[in-house]
């Protein structure tokens, strides 16, 4: 009878977030090399984190979203977003050592953001899809190499004295990362809102657009987050610099 009233779809993610975290914690640990004072809290902490929440957040739903209807077969764009969640989500795992933290994080919230935005996976979605996927990993990658540019040129200034030293130290450039970040995003958002609405542009490139503003901002605030303030080492990946 609880099963009968329950959605199978919660129930599968927590099996496979359980199995996610037993393969983050047969994984080890790992220290940044040189980390005299004990700030690297370990590449472990952020996968485990990632871990934690997802089993959580699929016992709650699996608790809390039961079938208020009556019971009706999976259709087929439900089918295909799961299916599609399913992959893209062990493509992640697979391929996170390879393409590392910015790449990887950012398909996978591109991906899962542009599918749901769409309620399911469509043929004709999929150029325009891999188009913006395409722009939202060089806006990823432009917005991180900015953000690496700020941080060591601030680190630099601060250690020759150039600057106080206050203004070189994690937190402080950290905080100004994150405004360049903002600053940059407000205007483009303002700047393109028209253009890119659903009126103008299509409801498709708009979703697109809505995608890749909520992939890269994601994606580079959990990079600031824990590696410029936690110090985690996250995989680099084809991202080297």
């Amino acid at each position: 009878m609880l099963m009968t009233k329950r959605k199978p779809v919660p129930l599968f993610f927590v099996i496979l977030s359980v199995l996610y975290f037993i393969y983050v914690i047969s994984m080890g640990d790992s220290r940044m090399i040189g980390d005299d004072v004990g700030g690297d809290p370990g590449g472990m902490v952020l996968p485990l984190c990632m871990a934690i929440f997802m089993i959580a957040a699929s016992v709650y739903l699996f608790l809390t979203d039961t079938v208020k209807e009556a019971p009706r077969k999976m259709g087929k764009p439900e089918l295909g977003l799961f299916v599609f969640t399913l992959v893209v989500s062990i493509a992640y795992v697979l391929f996170f050592r390879t393409l590392g933290f910015i790449l990887c994080t950012c398909c996978l919230l591109f991906c899962l953001c542009f599918a749901n935005c769409r309620g399911g996976l469509r043929r004709e979605d999929l150029k325009s899809g891999g188009l913006w996927l395409l722009l939202a990993l060089f806006f990823q990658i432009l917005f991180y190499s900015l953000g690496r540019y700020i941080t060591r040129y601030l680190m630099a200034a601060g250690r020759n004295e150039t600057i106080p030293a206050w203004m070189g130290n994690a937190g402080f450039t950290a905080f100004v990362t994150t405004a360049a970040l903002t600053g940059i995003c407000l205007v483009l958002i303002f700047a393109l809102r028209k253009p890119l609405s659903v009126a103008r542009a299509g409801a498709a490139v708009h979703d697109a657009w809505v995608s890749t503003l909520v992939a890269v901002i994601s994606t580079q605030l959990l990079y600031i987050v824990f590696r410029q303030l936690f110090l985690v080492e996250l995989s680099r990946g084809l991202i080297a610099w």
